[in-house]
């Protein structure tokens, strides 16, 4: 009995918000609001508002211009340029992409203040630069950038409220931990106790949010994007004892 509750609930949620699995392919999430795949290992994510497109990181190298069009025209949507690009990091894994981005749609970047120089370095001259805080004064659409630390080069969060829910586009911190996703992870945060510490600061401040919708940049194992009961809360914890683990690690 308890396994057929289980099984009306999931089916019940599933027809009210979709199956919405970050598995490789492309789907509509929300109105307006699209995971376009995998390119090279990372989730691409885009969305329109006020009449625009915006991508969501811009990782994985030469090719993402054409994956992200090819996998619009799937969806049954026109190619549209972006009218912005949205950086949850400014290091290489969200930014591989980006010169080609730049060079053929002319679109604004926008990333954490901290990390600006080195995008601006790396554009062509006259690449409008938006430090993340003044996003919402364009006016697009409704969005709290959250700056973080503690793992790649100046990360930032970003919490869209959008069709009545709570969307968080985080970038790599938080991670699903698993064996493979701690491997990775570990010898980042455990560099020093600062950069551990600050890992630990960026989790506590992304547990309060509760989204209803978890977009991260990388998709482990296909997990749904909506989130139930008290899964974020797990993630926060498993997360959290990650980063008392590296803390106490010996350096």
């Amino acid at each position: 009995e308890e396994g057929i509750r289980d099984m009306e609930t999931l089916l019940a949620r599933f027809e009210a918000d979709g199956t919405d699995f970050l598995d490789g392919n492309p789907k509509r999430l929300l109105p307006d609001l699209y995971y376009l795949g995998d390119f090279n290992g990372a989730a691409i994510y885009g969305f329109f508002a006020s009449s625009k497109f915006f991508l969501v990181d811009a990782p994985g190298g030469p090719g993402l211009k054409k994956f992200v069009q090819a996998r619009l025209e799937q969806l049954g949507l026109k190619p549209a340029e972006p009218a912005a690009v949205l950086l949850t990091s400014c290091g290489a894994e969200a930014t591989a992409g980006l010169k080609e981005l730049v060079e053929q749609g002319h679109a604004p970047v926008v990333g954490s203040p901290r990390g600006l120089d080195v995008i601006r370095a790396s554009c062509p001259v006259g690449t409008v630069i938006l430090p993340a805080e003044e996003l919402s004064n364009r006016g697009w659409f409704k969005v709290t950038p959250i700056p973080l630390r503690g793992r790649g080069l100046a990360p930032v969060a970003y919490l869209l409220s959008w069709a009545g829910k709570t969307v968080l586009f985080s970038g790599r911190i938080p991670i699903r931990v698993k064996d493979e996703t701690w491997a990775e992870l570990f010898p980042e945060i455990s560099k020093s106790r600062e950069t551990t510490a600050d890992y630990l600061i960026s989790v506590n401040r992304l547990g309060d949010l509760r989204p209803d919708l978890w977009l991260p940049a990388v998709a482990t194992d296909g997990r749904n994007a909506n989130l139930y009961d008290s899964e974020w809360e797990e993630i926060i914890a498993d997360n959290y004892r990650a980063g008392h683990t590296a803390l106490m690690s010996p350096r």
